[in-house]
């Protein structure tokens, strides 16, 4: 059981999970359901009786038992809801589906997660070398193709890191938030494109969109004049790098991209995915995204709203922020460093693995 499954179980002693958490692991994208040829190739057809059936919450709900109820102080039966998968439910909040225009979306957390919707199955793209995910959207015979770069706010709190400690060197002790804004306001003052960052700051590599577990975080093409404010730029840029690889590993950048996250609370950074990607961006209004989708799903299952689009139409579109719109003329250097972005990208693989066998040899 995943986490939300588990207070489920809890909840109404009820064992599920819902579409998209079982065919984001055991699953079959295409059936909504586990797929017994998988479970058997990963050796775990003896424990197969352990996966808890899977329960679509759109349309079907239990109610709080007894015990829990009692433990509670609420009332026994009153109805509780199984979400989606985190991700689904944060696309569903964020205005993935339900728009008349191509839409992909962007999250930028500790993660970078990016999608598209397939309205048909035959709709998906996968990419040409076969990497990335399809997961059963919230709305049944509709899809999320995805992308997922292993670390996005991540690159972001190093840099914060890094001006906390030279601070704490001088004696002093300001908060991370201060250090934060203050960190924002100099990138969006910074000259554009003063050196190429690739974040792949997780000591787990690098997902999407391509797998490698010795892949590392770089700056490059710096010079003295590169401070923090120009560091944090870097940043800003490499995670709109990463975001534009892997929406084109999807088949090209759709026509407006929504952003949510930690990192989408950043107008610098928002206006420098708007241009590095060349196509507008919109945030909505609603910290916990997820949280959202989550509670749509729930009122379409009480019967509250009759469809999924009625809640986006109710719950979302009145969230959605005004369109931030590509600057001519950073889209037209960043298309440029893109291309440097990625040719470093090729160039990197040979190094990566030597720093990890040296590493292995005198590391501790």
């Amino acid at each position: 059981m995943h986490c939300k499954d588990w207070l489920y179980f809890l909840l109404t002693g009820m064992r599920a999970t819902d579409p998209a958490e079982a065919g984001f692991t055991f699953g079959n994208w295409r059936t909504r359901d586990y797929d017994e040829e998988t479970i058997a190739a990963v050796g775990l057809s003896g424990y197969r009786r352990l996966l808890p059936p899977v329960v679509d919450g759109l349309s079907t709900h239990h109610g709080l038992s007894r015990t829990a109820a009692e433990r509670l102080g609420l009332k026994p039966g009153l109805p509780v809801v199984l979400g989606a998968l985190d991700i689904i439910c944060a696309a569903l909040g964020a205005g993935l589906y339900g728009s008349e225009r191509a839409v992909g979306l962007s999250i930028i957390g500790s993660t970078g997660i990016h999608m598209r919707l397939a309205e048909q199955l035959d709709a998906v793209q996968p990419s040409a070398d076969g990497n990335g995910y399809c997961i059963p959207f919230a709305q049944p015979g509709t899809v999320v193709q995805m992308q997922s770069n292993m670390a996005a706010t991540i690159n972001i709190d190093w840099v914060v890191d890094l001006a906390a400690e030279a601070v704490a060197l001088a004696g002093a002790k300001p908060a991370r938030s201060s250090l934060l804004a203050s960190l924002d306001a100099a990138a969006g003052m910074a000259r554009p494109g003063m050196a190429v960052f690739h974040p792949y700051i997780s000591t787990a590599g690098e997902r999407g969109p391509f797998t490698d577990i010795t892949a590392r975080a770089g700056l490059n093409g710096f010079a003295r004049g590169l401070g923090l404010g120009g560091i944090m730029r870097a940043v800003y840029e490499g995670l709109s790098f990463a975001a534009r690889d892997c929406h084109a590993a999807m088949g090209g950048v759709p026509e407006m991209i929504h952003v949510v996250g930690g990192g989408a609370r950043s107008a610098v950074l928002r206006r420098i995915v708007a241009s590095v990607l060349g196509r507008p961006v919109r945030t909505v209004a609603e910290v916990e995204a997820g949280a959202l989708g989550a509670t749509m799903i729930a009122l379409v299952s009480l019967g509250l709203v009759p469809s999924l689009a009625e809640a986006v139409r109710c719950c979302v579109v009145p969230r959605l922020g005004p369109p931030e719109l590509p600057d001519p003329s950073l889209a037209a250097l960043y298309d440029e460093a893109f291309s440097l972005y990625r040719g470093l990208v090729s160039a990197l693989p040979g190094f990566w693995r030597a720093r990890q066998a040296l590493e292995e040899r005198y590391g501790d």
